[in-house]
């Protein structure tokens, strides 16, 4: 396994610079269909939990297999409803409030 610190650095500026071509709520799932592996983790931030943007990139996530940790404020929005279903069929939710 390769260490966080051994990673090649992906050039930021390329991945924002692209949004100007596609929709903006397509921007990080994007990124993670293109980049992310089993082996990595996405984090997501939102206020609301209701940022198509981050929706949209948890889905993806969820289809190939990452593990996802999603910070949200107030009552967590429709990111706190996303229900996780691991590879063999089990569904499952963590909440902590």
């Amino acid at each position: 396994h390769m260490h966080i610190s051994q990673r090649q650095p992906k050039p930021s500026t390329a991945r924002f610079a692209y949004a100007n071509d596609i929709e903006y709520n397509q921007v990080f799932s994007n990124l993670v269909a293109q980049y992310g592996t089993k082996e990595d983790i996405l984090i997501t931030i939102s206020g609301s939990g209701n940022s198509e943007n981050l929706i949209n990139a948890i889905e993806v996530a969820k289809s190939i297999d990452l593990f996802t940790i999603s910070v949200v404020g107030f009552d967590g929005g429709k990111i706190k409803n996303i229900k996780f279903t691991d590879n063999l069929g089990n569904k499952y939710e963590e909440n902590y409030e």
